[in-house]
């Protein structure tokens, strides 16, 4: 027995230009760069003595 059922409409493929998918690499790259690394930050503050 499936739990899930099959669906007369499924959902179709997202579907995007280049240039939107280079920007969301760009926009993921700078939140991974600038949100989780934190050592980061402790480098600009450095810098900016």
């Amino acid at each position: 027995m499936s739990i899930i059922k099959q669906s007369e409409h499924p959902l179709s493929t997202f579907r995007m230009d280049c240039n939107t998918k280079l920007a969301l690499v760009i926009s993921t790259a700078g939140i991974l760069l600038f949100g989780v690394v934190s050592y980061v930050y402790d480098w600009i503050a450095a810098a900016a003595l």
